[in-house]
């Protein structure tokens, strides 16, 4: 093109003139080249929308005027890409959640369970008369895992009214 002639880019918020020599935009995604073509680096979504392209003469009158419809489709791999980033990070911290969770519970499960004694017996005295003559006691373990495996090999009488533990 000649040097006296103005090509002109405009768009909404974009004026790039070689006359001017205003040739790249404020992003900095677009620049014009000397033979007047519009050149986009990294196209985003925002850069679509309608462009004007003006040619004049060296006196300023306007030789042609095109428009154009710039379209921008976002990259399917790129949004699934950052889908996925996003999903594995959610999950991540729902991990690391659940970890803690536990650990919280186990830490104070042992804190409050105290030592564990494995032979413990409790006396059983039954009270059904008024008499005061010291009574027999009975013990039974108290464990559970030990009373469901002991067996009980002496019967109490079928007069005992109530039994105290």
């Amino acid at each position: 093109m000649n040097n006296r002639w103005d090509v002109r880019w405009t768009h909404l918020h974009l004026w790039l003139s070689l006359k001017n020599n205003m040739t790249t935009c404020h992003h900095r995604r677009c620049q014009l080249l000397s033979d007047g073509s519009l050149n986009f680096s990294q196209v985003q979504a925002a850069d679509a929308g309608n462009y004007s392209l003006e040619v004049f003469d060296g006196e300023g009158k306007r030789l042609l005027r095109r428009d154009f419809l710039l379209t921008v489709e976002e990259s399917a791999g790129r949004s699934s890409v950052s889908m996925s980033v996003c999903f594995l990070l959610l999950l991540m911290i729902l991990m690391i959640f659940i970890t803690l969770f536990i650990l919280r519970r186990r830490s104070q499960r042992t804190r409050t369970a105290g030592p564990k004694e494995e032979n413990v017996y409790m006396a059983m005295h039954s009270n059904h008369s008024n008499d005061k003559k010291k009574e027999e006691s009975d013990y039974v373990p108290c464990d559970p895992a030990v009373s469901v495996q002991t067996q009980i090999t002496r019967q109490l009488s079928v007069d005992v009214e109530n039994i105290y533990m």
